[in-house]
């Protein structure tokens, strides 16, 4: 997997490529129904990145800090329940760039999602 980041260095129109360091992922709500279909997307992520930091940032609530909670560690290095920050762009994008967020998933299915665009854009991700 890979992102693209830019120009490679012989002025060509090619996209340079490099492999995320700390990867997102940004859910309003995720209970325990959400979380194991989500599990294929993590799994997938983390076997293909396995050097990567993956953070989940859940807005309201996770299974993976309640009844998945043993499972959490196999896919994320980091859950943060209260993650104010996805609902504001300029926030989100704070937390990216200080954070080192370098790939996001937003797995949120309404309007709120253009929010990690915004956030995406401004933090140069």
């Amino acid at each position: 997997m890979s992102v693209v980041t830019g120009s490679d260095p012989a002025g060509s129109h090619r996209a340079a490529r490099r492999t995320p360091r700390h990867v997102a992922f940004v859910l309003e709500n995720e209970l325990i129904g959400d979380a194991i279909m989500h599990v294929p997307a993590y799994r997938a992520v983390r076997s293909a990145l396995p050097e990567a930091r993956i953070t989940l940032l859940v807005r309201r609530a996770t299974a993976f800090t309640g009844p998945l909670s043993r499972i959490a560690p196999e896919f994320f290095d980091a859950v943060t329940v209260g993650a104010e920050q996805i609902a504001d762009p300029g926030a989100l994008a704070d937390w990216m760039a200080e954070a080192g967020a370098d790939l996001v998933f937003d797995f949120r299915a309404n309007a709120r999602a253009l929010a990690s665009w915004t956030a995406a854009g401004r933090s140069g991700v």
